[in-house]
């Protein structure tokens, strides 16, 4: 089982079985008391590189699916899940409320453990060949149960579920092609889409020192059960066999045993892992409606809406790349031999993150003080351009790459053509 060992007094585990327990409180009388459990399976796979994180102390629960050949992968999913934990021992446990921008606290929280982890897996890949081109996916909640809250946050394909009610909701919206093209290019023609690679996520921790970071903040109903699981087992089971097992009255422990086990059944081609939360009352009965994202209400704040455009339409064209590279955490249902020279991202360099000039309109004109103009600016300097609002790459541009050894075109995501992979 890939997870991060818990101390003595986060609960115990039973050889070979999920993690199970009652949350501590963080206040005398919280509003949630939390059940949760989780576990992984190899599947069909040489490797696990799957790994959970169930940290009750810290009302933190989180998956990984890593992606990287040998031990890469596991060493990207295992040291996501620690770094997240490690980030929420030694940051402020006071993590309520909201920041001076409105934000609640808790998940620029989430937000911050996530980016650190991203920094911690590129460090990791510096020190080692075998570990260059690592990546992971993450998704991760905590529970704020002082008010009866829960903060979401996910890169990549790995997904949250949400029972209320007898009602499986998906709650994560996958970081993937597929959607890009959705988003960005819905009328492209069935010609041209079927050339797209298949299966492909377009965000990952260790793809590059910046990553968008999808967050959301939810209101608490008694009875919730979240699931947080990676793409083996969404692959394997549909949403009603998803829903089915949630339904079940069973602690969460034994529910994710369900769901690995039908997963099982099915041959499942990838890793599976699941995490399951379940929420009960621990307060009064009549449970609040917590406020959960607040407008700043500043009456001496100006008023104005900024508009934000990148100065070049495009980003600069450059020699030695097409476009930027992708990761599979999946492929095909016959996984390729793993190989520890061939990185599944660009080797960091000053090419692989183009800049651009930053055009600041404001809407009303004039209305930002000159202060609040420079901020955004600021702010949007250090962020990548491909990262920027509004600069998300075209997903239909060729997924074509130059050989940085011998400059010929090649289809993939390595930096070196087949010709070159050997020498």
């Amino acid at each position: 089982m890939s997870a991060i060992p818990e101390g003595p007094e986060a609960g115990s585990t039973s050889p070979g079985g999920p993690r199970m327990g009652y949350s501590r409180a963080h206040m005398d009388e919280p509003l949630v008391r939390v059940v949760a459990a989780g576990d992984t399976h190899i599947g069909r796979r040489e490797h696990n590189e799957d790994a959970v994180l169930i940290r009750r102390e810290l009302d933190l629960f989180a998956v990984a699916d890593g992606a990287g050949g040998e031990n890469a992968g596991n060493m990207a999913s295992t040291l996501a899940m620690s770094s997240l934990a490690h980030f929420f021992e030694e940051s402020q446990d006071d993590a309520t409320g909201f920041d001076v921008i409105g934000l609640p606290r808790g998940a620029r929280r989430l937000s911050q453990a996530i980016h650190h982890a991203n920094a911690e897996i590129i460090e990791m890949a510096r020190t080692a060949d075998r570990y260059q081109g690592m990546g992971t996916t993450v998704v991760a909640i905590t529970v704020d149960r002082s008010v009866g809250i829960v903060h979401l946050a996910h890169v990549g394909d790995s997904r949250c579920y949400r029972l209320r009610a007898g009602q499986l909701e998906l709650l994560t919206q996958d970081h993937s092609l597929a959607n890009d093209v959705l988003e960005l290019a819905p009328n492209i023609s069935d010609e041209r889409a079927i050339q797209l690679p298949s299966r492909v996520i377009t965000r990952a921790l260790g793809m590059g020192p910046q990553v968008r970071v999808s967050v959301s903040t939810l209101a608490i109903v008694p009875g919730d059960r979240f699931l947080l699981c990676s793409d083996g087992l969404t692959d394997m089971l549909d949403e009603e066999q998803i829903a089915d097992a949630l339904r079940q009255d069973l602690r969460p422990d034994a529910t994710v045993k369900v769901l690995l086990d039908i997963a099982n059944a099915a041959e499942a081609r990838d890793n599976v892992a699941a995490v399951v939360v379940e929420c009960r009352s621990a307060g009064p009965t009549d449970w609040p409606s917590p406020t959960l994202r607040r407008r700043p209400g500043d009456p001496t704040d100006d008023e104005a809406e900024l508009l934000i455009v990148d100065g070049a339409s495009e980003p600069p064209a450059s020699d030695d790349d097409d476009d930027e590279p992708e990761i599979e955490i999946s492929g095909g249902s016959e996984p390729a031999p793993p190989r520890d020279d061939i990185p599944l991202a660009l080797a960091e360099d000053d090419d692989a993150h183009p800049t651009q000039e930053i055009e600041i309109r404001m809407i009303p004109e004039g209305s930002a003080s000159k202060a609040k103009v420079e901020a955004v600016q600021v702010l949007l300097g250090g962020i990548t351009a491909e990262n920027r609002p509004g600069s998300e790459r075209d997903p239909t541009m060729p997924f074509q790459r130059r050989c940085k050894k011998c400059n010929a075109i090649f289809d993939g995501k390595a930096n070196m053509c087949p010709n070159c992979w050997d020498e």
